[in-house]
Protein backbone atom coordinates (compact mmCIF):
# COMPACT_ATOMS: atom_id res chain seq x y z
CA UNK A 1 0.00 0.00 0.00
CA UNK A 2 1.21 3.44 -0.84
CA UNK A 3 0.41 6.51 1.21
CA UNK A 4 -1.17 8.51 -1.57
CA UNK A 5 -4.11 10.84 -1.81
CA UNK A 6 -7.28 9.24 -3.16
CA UNK A 7 -9.99 11.31 -4.83
CA UNK A 8 -13.45 9.87 -5.44
CA UNK A 9 -14.61 10.32 -9.03
CA UNK A 10 -18.28 10.02 -8.05
CA UNK A 11 -18.03 13.00 -5.69
CA UNK A 12 -19.51 15.46 -8.19
CA UNK A 13 -23.00 13.95 -8.29
CA UNK A 14 -26.02 15.14 -6.34
CA UNK A 15 -26.72 13.37 -3.09
CA UNK A 16 -23.06 12.75 -2.21
CA UNK A 17 -21.98 13.67 1.30
CA UNK A 18 -19.59 16.64 1.47
CA UNK A 19 -17.05 14.56 3.38
CA UNK A 20 -16.87 12.15 0.42
CA UNK A 21 -15.78 14.96 -1.88
CA UNK A 22 -12.70 15.78 0.20
CA UNK A 23 -9.32 14.30 -0.53
CA UNK A 24 -8.10 11.79 2.03
CA UNK A 25 -5.06 9.63 2.55
CA UNK A 26 -5.03 5.91 3.11
CA UNK A 27 -4.61 4.69 6.66
CA UNK A 28 -1.17 3.48 7.65
CA UNK A 29 -0.74 -0.25 8.20
CA UNK A 30 -0.43 0.06 11.97
CA UNK A 31 -3.67 2.07 12.11
CA UNK A 32 -5.51 -0.62 10.17
CA UNK A 33 -4.11 -3.31 12.49
CA UNK A 34 -5.19 -1.35 15.58
CA UNK A 35 -8.67 -0.76 14.15
CA UNK A 36 -9.14 -4.46 13.37
CA UNK A 37 -7.80 -5.35 16.83
CA UNK A 38 -10.36 -3.08 18.47
CA UNK A 39 -13.16 -4.54 16.33
CA UNK A 40 -12.03 -8.06 17.24
CA UNK A 41 -11.98 -7.21 20.95
CA UNK A 42 -15.48 -5.71 20.77
CA UNK A 43 -16.78 -8.79 18.95
CA UNK A 44 -15.24 -11.22 21.47
CA UNK A 45 -16.50 -9.11 24.38
CA UNK A 46 -20.00 -9.03 22.94
CA UNK A 47 -20.06 -12.79 22.40
CA UNK A 48 -18.80 -13.36 25.94
CA UNK A 49 -21.41 -11.03 27.46
CA UNK A 50 -24.30 -12.52 25.49
CA UNK A 51 -23.18 -16.06 26.30
CA UNK A 52 -22.94 -15.14 29.99
CA UNK A 53 -26.45 -13.68 29.99
CA UNK A 54 -27.88 -16.73 28.20
CA UNK A 55 -26.21 -19.16 30.59
CA UNK A 56 -27.57 -17.25 33.59
CA UNK A 57 -31.09 -17.20 32.14
CA UNK A 58 -31.09 -20.90 31.19
CA UNK A 59 -32.03 -23.45 33.86
CA UNK A 60 -29.21 -25.73 34.97
CA UNK A 61 -31.01 -28.85 33.71
CA UNK A 62 -30.94 -27.55 30.13
CA UNK A 63 -27.17 -27.14 30.14
CA UNK A 64 -26.31 -30.35 32.02
CA UNK A 65 -24.49 -33.06 30.01
CA UNK A 66 -26.64 -36.05 29.02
Amino acid sequence: MKSEVVVSESGNGAGVAPADRREHRRWRTWQVVVAYGILFAVAIGSIWMIDDHVLRATPGVATAPR
